[in-house]
């Protein structure tokens, strides 16, 4: 009886590890890098869903477009880069006369392409009979701009490289997807307008054209020459599956509404970092989409003067002056909330009273600035110096004179490995199925050792 017990507790203990690993597993999942390729796809077909078409309107697009699509995502290597005249493919352009059009290609094996296609949409015909279709009647030189061909000679697929690369017009960008059944799920973009110059844009201020009711927001290019974008209150949702890294597209409509930010799983911020060597910087959710993060060395100069000024009483020996900034749309920013900057030290300085300080500019004597310490984790082995930051500025790591007895912020040491678990935030119940099944499965062990109990109580009577 003891054992039967045991196995049950085990079983137990194995179904709460279980469900609470597959709890964990999915929430850190984010599929937005992968369907940000169905943007592409929503640009070849533009016009298509675009702001004159009403919501529940469905999308039937293209098969050459999908095609194109589809090379994107397609697993083999057997793909050629070469030149397609609409009639001849060549890996070398000089196989064609100078003056001749050509346009660069992909030329891809038709049967291996074929079972690529058949997975990425579900075509009411073969797809290669399609394609023969969409392209019959076609001069030399239309097929040779085509956005893809099937020629039978070769048996080859002829995708484009230019497709959809010209004529700006309708624009989409995913908002956030979810999670329908397995692997199946809804994803939203949202309907823009791009490729207006500035000068176009102060045409449609003057017009009225951004007075309109269903114009959300205009995200304004800091230069003068890009491309200015007006988002719509419009939305696409495709339904899709995605199996084995191959998205399947099941359906796509425009739609006036789509869930709140919290219901969705949203793309995380595109940050871009431009580091100096032997500098780590964490903490994306710091900032906004579109942020330029920069840790630049500076070992001449007037900023680096400037900071010997300034610690000329503090630092015992060289210095090390990094100066860490961050832009978004060409105006300077600071990060939302601390974030981890971890900076290698090099052999000029040792492990021994390192310190890091900030120097605010703003503050302090003339042609200096006003120091302060900031606390510091020094790893000696790996000869580095981690530090939580609230502010971008002139950082200055240096030695100190040593303080008798006392070890203050920026004492050294060397870190022990973090093995403090993730807790989930006050207010999340993204585990709150799983404690409920570890909540019947305890309380299930409880009532059957009760019985066992008393059925043995009765049994010594």
């Amino acid at each position: 009886m003891k054992k039967t017990i045991s196995v049950f507790l085990a079983a137990l203990t194995l179904a709460a590890v279980a469900l609470f690993g597959a709890g964990t597993a999915s929430a850190e999942e984010n599929y937005c890098d992968e369907f940000r390729s169905l943007e592409w796809l929503l640009h070849l077909d533009r016009g298509g869903l675009g702001n004159d078409a009403q919501p529940g309107t469905s999308a039937n697009f293209n098969v050459l477009n999908l095609a194109v699509w589809a090379s994107e995502s397609y697993p083999g290597s057997d793909g050629v880069e070469g030149y397609w005249d609409g009639a001849k493919f060549s890996e070398d352009r000089a196989d064609f006369p100078e003056e001749a059009i050509v346009n660069e290609d992909i030329a891809y094996p038709a049967d291996s392409f074929d079972e690529h296609l058949l997975k990425t949409y579900d075509f009411q015909e073969d797809p290669r009979m399609l394609i023969e279709k969409e392209n019959k009647g076609k001069s030399k030189d239309e097929l040779c701009w085509a956005n893809a061909v099937y020629d039978a000679q070769t048996n080859r697929y002829y995708i484009s490289c230019s497709a959809g690369a010209y004529g700006g017009g309708n624009y989409y960008a995913l908002v956030g997807y979810q999670d329908r059944t397995e692997g199946a799920y809804s994803v939203y973009f949202q309907l823009g307008f791009s490729a207006l110059s500035r000068e176009e844009l102060e045409e449609w201020i003057e017009e009225g054209l951004l007075e309109d009711s269903n114009v959300d927001r205009v995200d304004i290019d800091p230069d003068p020459d890009g491309g200015h974008k007006i988002w719509y209150r419009d939305y696409i949702k495709m339904n899709v599956t995605f199996v084995d890294e191959t998205i399947k597209l099941q359906k796509a409509e425009k739609v006036s509404d789509i869930p709140a930010q919290g219901e969705m799983i949203t793309p995380l911020p595109k940050i871009y970092y431009d580091l100096a060597e032997g500098v780590v910087i964490g903490g994306d959710a710091a900032f906004r989409e579109g942020t330029v993060v920069t840790a630049e060395y500076q070992t001449e100069g007037e900023l680096f003067e400037r900071a010997q000024m300034t610690l000329k009483d503090v630092a015992t020996g060289a210095i090390q002056v990094i100066e860490i900034t961050a832009e978004n749309g060409g105006v300077a920013v600071q990060p939302d909330e601390p974030i981890w900057v971890e900076i290698s030290f090099g052999d000029s300085l040792s492990a021994e009273n390192l310190r890091l300080f900030y120097i605010d500019w703003e503050q302090g004597p003339a042609g200096a600035g006003l120091i302060k310490e900031i606390e510091i984790t020094v790893d000696r082995e790996a000869r580095t110096a981690k530090a939580k930051l609230e502010h971008f500025s002139t950082y200055v790591l240096c030695n100190v004179a040593a303080e008798s007895g006392t070890e203050g912020p920026g004492a050294d040491v060397t870190p022990e490995p973090d093995d403090t678990p993730e807790v989930p935030q006050m207010g999340d119940e993204s585990h709150a199925p799983i404690m409920l099944a570890l909540t019947v499965l305890a309380g299930g062990a409880l009532v059957i050792l009760a019985l066992l109990k008393r059925r043995n109580n009765r049994a010594e009577k």
